[in-house]
């Protein structure tokens, strides 16, 4: 499948990350590294390096060969890294997850919203999903507010590492 990119929203540009990112995405993900490390499952402290950054981008430079997709968000008029998504592909034919952070300098305006749902457009309307998930812990706050978007609540479950429960909504083609 050939990814159509970018994906232009009212405010972000969203694209494949590449090695000229990483300075501005390390930059992000080392001032929300608290937060981050309380609500994203991946944020151990190995993933915390400017080399763990750029491993994952690596990762996805072949971005065309590859099932899935992950996207940087960049503000469309200053070019500021925003906001970090990803379509997954499961183990399920056609169903993905995404997740996202925001840069904190931008937390709180709706970036994460609108990246999500281009995200989810895209995968709908381009990868021809059936359904995306997305995964979050209940007490994380700004997450819910992507609830704005649609979707339904699918499971909730109890992590036994915390005592946080781990939340999942869905969102199927129609």
């Amino acid at each position: 499948m050939r990814h159509l990119m970018p994906i232009v929203t009212p405010r972000l540009v969203l694209r494949p990350p590449t090695l000229g990112d990483l300075d501005s995405i390390q930059t992000a993900k080392e001032d929300a590294w608290p937060d981050l490390q309380r609500w994203m499952a991946w944020a151990f402290d190995n993933e915390r390096s400017r080399q763990a950054m750029e491993n994952s981008i690596r990762r996805t430079m072949d971005y065309q060969s590859q099932a899935g997709i992950a996207l940087a968000g960049f503000h469309r008029i200053n070019g500021d890294f925003v906001v970090r998504t990803a379509l997954d592909l499961t183990d399920e034919p056609d169903v993905y997850e995404t997740g996202y952070w925001v840069a904190p300098k931008y937390a709180g305006q709706g970036m994460a919203t609108e990246a999500a749902n281009a995200a989810i457009r895209y995968a709908f309307g381009h990868l021809g999903a059936k359904a995306i998930s997305i995964g979050y812990f209940d007490g994380n706050k700004a997450t819910h507010g992507v609830e704005a978007i649609g979707g339904r609540f699918s499971s909730m479950q109890l992590l036994p590492w915390t005592s946080e429960c781990a939340v999942t909504q869905e969102w199927t083609a129609s």
